[in-house]
């Protein structure tokens, strides 16, 4: 195509990269974790391969660079150059991550505001490893909602904000009409993001540690993120939640019932939680315990 730019079409790949680095970061180093520049960095080589996986790169190494966002979006409808919406953005993470078994992580999509249990369960399951045994990982649920017509409906904006108290929130995608912003919290009536317009130069792919300064890992990163009116956001998103594995029990039972609860709890409801997508919804062919998930 020529491209040699993601500006003016790339923003929900990048919005959506952070959804899932997020997500992997939780998994890997885990919830409590600082970038590397503000610790040892000796401890750091995790850190650098996770980071590794997301460069803009084309190479198999670099399982969710925006060159293989892009590449499986075209796989759903969308050419390259084309804007994203939220659930291509879902549908192309979900592809990926299940290519590439090193993340540890399973991605069960929604689509039309409930999410199946049953299916979250399914995602949980990781391949059999060498011993042949069975395995549970964590899940990152993706939900793509929209909660008005012009903009999001004033009933939501409470919702919206508590859904940032979740310990199993991720973010949200989503933004204005034609821009993607990565919101991480909120701050009084107003949510606060990140935004991924401000275009770098392609940074040069390498996998080890002693290869980056703290100077260009610090530029992963971001200090002093924007606020915005919930009043001001598209009624189109993308929801992140990551279900772990709880220690005791060895699966992601207590943080899937957790999450379920918070959901009840909600002012408004956003989105639902099923056991199930009922039959008269699924083809003719479909079975309880072999459901086809494939794209």
């Amino acid at each position: 195509s020529g491209l040699t730019t993601d500006a003016g079409w790339g923003c929900m790949l990048r919005t959506g990269q952070s959804l899932l680095a997020n997500a992997l970061v939780e998994v890997h180093l885990g919830r409590d974790w600082r970038p590397a520049y503000l610790a040892s960095r000796r401890r750091q080589a995790r850190y650098v391969e996770l980071l590794s996986w997301f460069m803009d790169d084309p190479s198999s190494s670099c399982p969710f660079s925006v060159h293989r966002m892009a590449r499986e979006g075209k796989r759903l409808g969308k050419e390259v150059g084309e804007w994203f919406g939220p659930s291509t953005a879902a549908g192309a993470i979900r592809k990926l991550v299940d290519e590439w078994p090193q993340a540890g992580l399973g991605v069960s999509t929604a689509t039309d505001g409930v999410v199946y249990l049953n299916e979250v369960r399914r995602a949980a399951k990781a391949p059999s490893n060498s011993a042949g045994e069975k395995r549970a990982r964590p899940v990152l649920i993706l939900i793509n909602v929209r909660l008005g017509l012009e903009g999001v409906h004033p009933t939501y904006y409470d919702s919206i904000r508590q859904l940032f108290t979740f310990p199993q929130s991720v973010g949200i995608a989503g933004g204005r009409p034609g821009s993607s912003y990565y919101f991480v919290g909120f701050q009084g009536g107003e949510l606060l993001y990140l935004d991924p317009h401000h275009v770098r130069g392609r940074a040069r792919t390498t996998w080890y540690l002693s290869a980056y300064s703290d100077a260009e890992l610090s530029t992963y990163h971001c200090d002093r993120p924007r606020r915005m009116p919930v009043r001001s956001l598209d009624p189109s998103m993308l929801l992140g939640f990551l279900v772990d594995i709880d220690p005791d029990t060895g699966d992601i039972e207590p943080s899937l019932s957790d999450l379920a609860s918070r959901v009840k709890s909600l002012p408004k409801p956003i989105f639902s939680l099923q056991e199930a997508m009922p039959r008269w919804m699924r083809d003719d062919d479909d079975d309880d315990d072999e459901f086809d998930e494939g794209d």
